[in-house]
């Protein structure tokens, strides 16, 4: 990898950090901008499975509190020029209400979008989440 491609790497990793500890302090709007409007949640584990941006905002912030998290970021790919990056990570979250007491573990693949290639301007786009916790 390049100096600019592993700098651009360190960004979205951070900024999938930035995304869990906006829903950690309760900072809504923070996690809202962070997330593309076209946004769709994959994850396995959930009722209807596809679910879109505000569906998932008022999921996380309406009904759980992120009590701590931890990612292992396994591999960033650019694509599209620049334009889009794939981020493929283990999270770690724990969260109230728990009724286990224990930390859930999701194999992520994340989207994320800027496509005016702009620093600042890097949104999610598609999470699938799979679940890791086999008990």
């Amino acid at each position: 990898q390049t100096i600019d491609t592993r700098k651009k790497a360190a960004l979205l990793q951070k900024l999938s950090v930035d995304l869990m500890a906006a829903w950690k302090s309760a900072d809504r709007d923070a996690f809202s901008q962070m997330v593309h409007e076209d946004f769709v949640l994959v994850n396995d584990t959930m009722k209807n499975y596809c679910i879109d941006k505000s569906q998932w905002i008022n999921i996380l912030f309406d009904k759980f509190q992120l009590v701590t998290f931890n990612y292992d970021f396994y591999r960033t790919n650019f694509h599209c020029d620049g334009k889009m990056a794939i981020i493929i990570s283990q999270l770690s979250i724990h969260t109230t209400p728990n009724y286990s007491n224990a930390h859930r573990f999701y194999l992520n693949t994340d989207v994320w979008s800027n496509p005016n290639k702009k620093e600042d301007e890097w949104k999610l786009l598609l999470r699938k989440s799979a679940s890791l916790n086999f008990t």
